[in-house]
């Protein structure tokens, strides 16, 4: 990859993770204004696959390159002002499979 292509991806990977956080501090603000209290610290909630099953994750999925592709893909598709909180576009055993690997990697 060249140094322009690769200062272009991380650009573009900076301004995705900054909209990211911006959407978990909105869930975080919910959370402090009576709903989706069942969130604990430190964590919050996806929803995945066609019955939107809700997840409670831990905020350290960040990190993973896995989980940061299905938030770009969860972008893509839904954008970043979806009232529902985080959708991810995958389904249930996919992202079940996902979350144990990740479980597993800590």
């Amino acid at each position: 990859m060249t140094p322009k292509k690769q200062a272009t991806q991380q650009i573009l990977s900076t301004k995705f993770l900054k909209n990211t956080f911006i959407l978990l501090g909105n869930l975080s603000l919910k959370m402090r204004k009576g709903r989706l209290i069942d969130v604990p610290k430190g964590h919050f909630a996806v929803y995945v696959g066609k019955n939107h099953s809700r997840f409670v994750v831990p905020a350290s999925y960040l990190k993973s390159p896995a989980f940061q592709h299905l938030l770009e893909l969860s972008a893509d598709e839904f954008g970043f002002e979806h009232r529902m909180g985080l959708v991810v576009p995958c389904d249930e055993t996919f992202f079940r499979r996902l979350i144990d690997h990740l479980d597993k990697e800590s």
